[in-house]
């Protein structure tokens, strides 16, 4: 978690030279990742603009990393969501992505979920395929959705 925070403290100390806004971030999680998004969903930066999640683990029994109960504990500002899943993916990593889902939409969060429902645990580097493309398609979509430039001198 201090890892994540400390890249977090890096990029806002040095946006300019890294060519990026540090007001408008978008974290992407996969797999096991999920449990890093834990704090920023309880308490989500005025920087962090959005969060992604590929088949990613969003529910624990040890509450600070579980993503459902953070986001259930929420009292500010959530970032729009996207959400997707594999569902051919272990029953328990999906089940928990549900829930996750189910406690985002009781916080009225913006939330995508895209589930496709052939691909494997890592499908976008494992299905090659038309869901897998849209999927990727509409993640990166949301991202330029949510990360409008505002800074002149950045170039795309």
């Amino acid at each position: 978690m201090t890892d994540v925070q400390d890249l977090l403290g890096y990029v806002s100390a040095h946006g300019e030279a890294l060519n990026i806004n540090p007001d408008r971030l978008c974290l992407w999680a996969f797999s096991g990742g999920g449990v890093f998004l834990s704090p920023f969903l309880r308490e989500a930066p005025n920087a962090i603009r959005c969060v992604v999640a590929y088949y990613a683990a969003l529910h624990a029994r040890t509450p600070e990393f579980s993503a459902a109960i953070q986001i259930s504990e929420n009292t500010g500002r959530i970032p729009a969501l996207l959400i997707a899943r594999a569902g051919l993916d272990l029953a328990l990593l999906n089940e928990g992505i549900d829930n996750f889902v189910q406690h985002a939409l009781k916080k009225n969060a913006c939330i995508d979920v895209l589930n496709h429902a052939t691909g494997q645990h890592g499908f976008d580097g494992r299905d090659n395929n038309e869901r897998t493309k849209d999927i990727l398609r509409r993640t990166l979509e949301f991202i330029h959705a949510h990360l409008p430039e505002t800074r002149s001198h950045l170039t795309t």
